[in-house]
C-alpha cells in the first residue's frame, strides 16, 4: 500500500509540474493574439470622423475658376474676390424683436451682385467671420460644379442631376445630405429660370 500511495504522490507531483510549466510556456509565447476588428477600432478611435459636410462641395456656385460654396467663408472681401463689389449690401443684425432666440445678437449681410444674391451670417463666437447659407442665381454666367446654369433645359438638369426629385410643379429638388443643405432649381417652360443653394438656419 505505501509502494501505491508514493506512486500516487510522485503522479500527482509530477502532474502539478507539468501545468506550471504549461502556464509559464503560455507566457513566454506573450499576450493573446489581437482580433484585426478591435484592431482597427482602436486604431481608429480618437480620430476625427468624416463629417457629412464633406458633401456640401457640390453646393456651390462657380465664375471664372473660382467657387464659393454653402456655409463656406464669405467674409466681404473674400466676396469682392470672388465675384467682384456688390451693387447693393443690407445687414440686419438680430435683436429680441426678431423672435429669432438662437440667432439674437448674429448678423446677416445680403449682397447683391448682377444676376445674383448672397446672404451671410456669423456666429456669436466669430463675430467678423461670415458664413454664406443662401445664394440665389439668375444669371447664366454662374454655373454650378456640374456645370448647370440659368437657362439649360429640365433634360439636361436631369441628366446631371439624376438625384434630384420634383418636389413641386416647377421646383426641382438636390439634396446631397439632408433637407437642412440643398439646391433648388426653378423650373419656367422647361428650363431653368433661378438655383438657389441654402442651408436652413436653426
Amino acid at each position: 500500500m505505501k509502494t501505491i500511495s508514493k506512486r500516487l504522490a510522485i503522479i500527482m507531483i509530477a502532474s502539478l509540474f507539468m501545468t506550471g510549466f504549461a502556464a509559464c510556456q503560455t507566457n513566454i509565447e506573450g499576450p493573446d493574439p489581437v482580433d484585426p476588428i478591435d484592431q482597427e477600432e482602436e486604431e481608429n478611435e480618437g480620430e476625427t470622423p468624416t463629417t457629412e459636410n464633406t458633401k456640401l462641395k457640390d453646393l456651390a456656385i462657380e465664375y471664372e475658376g473660382k467657387r464659393l460654396q454653402i456655409s463656406g467663408d464669405a467674409n466681404e472681401e473674400i466676396l469682392v474676390d470672388l465675384f467682384g463689389a456688390a451693387e447693393e449690401k443690407k445687414t440686419h443684425t438680430y435683436t429680441a424683436e426678431d423672435n429669432m432666440d438662437p440667432h439674437l445678437g448674429k448678423t446677416t449681410n445680403e449682397y447683391q451682385f448682377p444676376g445674383m444674391i448672397i446672404k451671410t451670417i456669423n456666429t456669436l463666437e466669430e463675430e467678423n467671420k461670415f458664413y454664406a447659407y443662401q445664394i440665389e442665381v439668375t444669371d447664366p454666367k454662374y454655373t454650378t460644379p456640374r456645370l448647370i446654369k440659368v437657362g439649360d433645359s429640365l433634360d439636361k438638369l436631369k441628366e446631371k442631376y439624376p438625384e434630384a426629385s420634383s418636389v413641386d410643379e416647377g421646383y426641382y429638388l438636390f439634396s446631397p445630405v439632408d433637407h437642412f443643405d440643398s439646391m433648388g432649381f426653378t423650373i419656367v417652360d422647361n428650363k431653368i429660370s433661378m438655383i438657389k443653394i441654402y442651408t436652413l438656419l436653426e
